[in-house]
C-alpha cells in the first residue's frame, strides 16, 4: 500500500496519471500513422512511443505491454499499406506481378523446391561486368519493368528506407515462400521490388554508360602508345645529338655528307617520328581510333539508351547538351554520314575545340555540315563529364537523381 500510495503521490507531483486501456489503443494508432511509415525498427518505435506518454503525461506501461503495442502497431501499418497497395494494382498488372513467381515452362520438372527459375530471379542478377552485352541486357530489364503499371503515389507516402526493407525481403526470399503469402502482402513485396530494381538499373545503365564512354577513349590512347612504342623507338640522347648536328651543321652548312656522318639518316628520321607523336597527329591517331572503335561496336548502345534514359538539367549552361542528346533521339534511326542542313546542331558547349575539325566538314558546295558518328562521340563525353558531377540528372534515377 505505501509503494501504490507513494506512485500516486509522485505521478500527482509531477503531472503524470496512469495509462489506461484506451490510452494504449490510442498510442497504438499514433504509432501506426505518425512513426511506422518512417521506420521499421522495433528500437526507434519504442523510442518514439516514450516520447509521445511524456508529451501526454502518462506513466509508461510495462515492458512487455509496450512491446506489444509498438509490434501491433507496426503490424496494423504493414496490413493498411498492403491492402493500400494491393487496391491500387490493375488487374492486369496482378497478373504480370503472379507471372514473376511462375517458373518456366522447362525447368518446371526441376527437383528443386522452387520448382525451377522464375523472372523474378532472373530480375534479381545483374547483368556482370561492365560491357556493350551488359548495358542492353540492363536496357531489356528496365524496359520490361517500366511496362507494369506501378501504384509510385502510395509508395512515396513512406519513406526509402522503409521500402528498402520490403524490398530485402522481396530479395532474400525464394519464390515458393513467396507464393505462401497472402495476395496483398505477396504483391506488395513486388511491388515495391519493382519499383525499387528500377531505380537500380536506371543508376547501373548510367554508370556503365559513364565507363564505356571512358574506356572507348583509354583504349584508344593505349593502343595508339602501343603502336608508337613498337614502331617508333625512343631516342637517346637526344640533346647531345641536337648539339652535335648544329657543331656541324655550323661548321659545313652545305649537304648532307657532313650531317648524316655525325647524327645518321635513320636517328634524324625516329627524332622526326617522335616529334610528329608528341604533337597534333597523335591525337589525330587518336581521334581515329576513337572513332573506329564507336563506330564498330559502341554505336549500338547509342538508340536504346535514349530511348530508355530521360536526361535533364536545371542548369541553362548544360542546355546544349540536353539539345544535342534530342538531335542525336531524333536522328537515330537515320542512316546519313551527315546532319541535314537545316537541323540546328549544338557546337558550343558541347564539342571541345580539338575535335571541331573532325566534326565539321564542308561539302561540295562549301557548306558546313556535323559528321554524325564523330558529333555522337563528343555529345556522349560531355554527357559524361555533366553526368559525374551530377548537373545532368536522370529520371527515376536514385543516385544520379
Amino acid at each position: 500500500r505505501a509503494l501504490k500510495y507513494h506512485r500516486a503521490e509522485i505521478r500527482r507531483l509531477l503531472g503524470f496519471r496512469e495509462a489506461a486501456v484506451a490510452d494504449g489503443e490510442a498510442l497504438g494508432r499514433w504509432l501506426q500513422t505518425e512513426v511506422a511509415p518512417h521506420s521499421r525498427k522495433l528500437d526507434t518505435l519504442r523510442a518514439h512511443a516514450y516520447r509521445r506518454l511524456r508529451e501526454l503525461g502518462l506513466e509508461p506501461p510495462t515492458g512487455d505491454r509496450l512491446d506489444r503495442i509498438v509490434k501491433s502497431a507496426r503490424q496494423g501499418f504493414d496490413d493498411r499499406f498492403c491492402t493500400q497497395v494491393y487496391e491500387a494494382l490493375t488487374a492486369t498488372t496482378r497478373e504480370a506481378l503472379e507471372a514473376w513467381l511462375v517458373p518456366d515452362a522447362a525447368d518446371r520438372e526441376t527437383p528443386e523446391a522452387g520448382g525451377g527459375r522464375t523472372p523474378l530471379q532472373a530480375f534479381r542478377t545483374d547483368a556482370g561486368a561492365v560491357a556493350l552485352h551488359t548495358l542492353l541486357q540492363h536496357v531489356t530489364q528496365l524496359q520490361g519493368l517500366r511496362a507494369l503499371t506501378l501504384p509510385v503515389e502510395i509508395l512515396q507516402t513512406v519513406s526509402p528506407q522503409v521500402l528498402q526493407s520490403y524490398r530485402q525481403r522481396a530479395a532474400a526470399e525464394e519464390p515458393y515462400e513467396l507464393r505462401r503469402h497472402p495476395a496483398p502482402l505477396r504483391l506488395t513485396l513486388l511491388v515495391v521490388f519493382g519499383h525499387c530494381r528500377r531505380q537500380e538499373l536506371t543508376d547501373r545503365l548510367v554508370e556503365v554508360l559513364i565507363a564505356l564512354v571512358h574506356r572507348i577513349g583509354v583504349r584508344a590512347e593505349r593502343r595508339i602508345e602501343q603502336e608508337l612504342l613498337e614502331d617508333w623507338k625512343r631516342v637517346a640522347g637526344k640533346h647531345g645529338l641536337l648539339f652535335r648536328l648544329a657543331e656541324a651543321s655550323l661548321a659545313q652548312p652545305d649537304g648532307k655528307q657532313v650531317i648524316f656522318p655525325v647524327v645518321g639518316e635513320q636517328t634524324l628520321r625516329d627524332l622526326l617520328k617522335e616529334a610528329q607523336a608528341s604533337g597534333s597527329q597523335y591525337r589525330q591517331s587518336v581521334q581515329t581510333r576513337i572513332r573506329a572503335s564507336y563506330g564498330g561496336h559502341y554505336r549500338r548502345m547509342l538508340a536504346p539508351l535514349l530511348e530508355t534514359l530521360c536526361f535533364r538539367s536545371n542548369n541553362e549552361r548544360y542546355r546544349p547538351v540536353i539539345e544535342a542528346l534530342a538531335v542525336l533521339k531524333r536522328h537515330a534511326g537515320h542512316r546519313g554520314r551527315t546532319y541535314p542542313a537545316q537541323e540546328v546542331v549544338p557546337i558550343e558547349g558541347v564539342v571541345p575545340p580539338f575535335w571541331r575539325e573532325v566534326v565539321q566538314e564542308r561539302d561540295a558546295r562549301d557548306h558546313v555540315r556535323i559528321h554524325r558518328l564523330t558529333y555522337e562521340i563528343c555529345v556522349l563525353q560531355s554527357l559524361r563529364d555533366q553526368l559525374r558531377c551530377r548537373e545532368i540528372w536522370v529520371e527515376g534515377a536514385d543516385r544520379y537523381l
